[in-house]
Formats: structure tokens, sequence, C-alpha cells
């Protein structure tokens, strides 16, 4: 794969994930969320075990 057509997988990566987020955002804004707000919440609710902020960040790959 030529670096050209490796640079615009990724670039088409990124917008689809833009798209994801924005979608996202649209879904849960009439609970007051945004999707970055509502990954953090899924996560503590599927945690087996208390998790820190960091621990939280960490597994999302975000930073706090």
């Amino acid at each position: 794969m030529s670096s050209d057509a490796i640079t615009q997988l990724i670039l088409s990566i990124f917008r689809a994930n833009s798209r994801l987020i924005l979608r996202g955002d649209q879904l849960k804004a009439p609970l007051g969320l945004s999707s970055a707000r509502w990954q953090v919440l899924r996560s503590v609710a599927e945690a087996d075990a208390l998790r820190t902020v960091s621990e939280l960040a960490r597994d999302l790959g975000v930073s706090r």
C-alpha cells in the first residue's frame, strides 16, 4: 500500500470517527449528555470494580 493510500485511509477513518461522535452527540443531547460523557458513564457502569479517573481515561484512550 502506498503512503498516499495509507494517508487517504487514515483521513477516511478520522472523518468517519468525527461523524460517529457528532451523531452520538445528537442522540444523547436530549439527555444532556455528550458522547464523551456517555462513554465515561458507560465505562463506569460496566466496570467490575471501582476505577480511578486515570484508569477510565486509559481504558477509553483519552486524557483527563
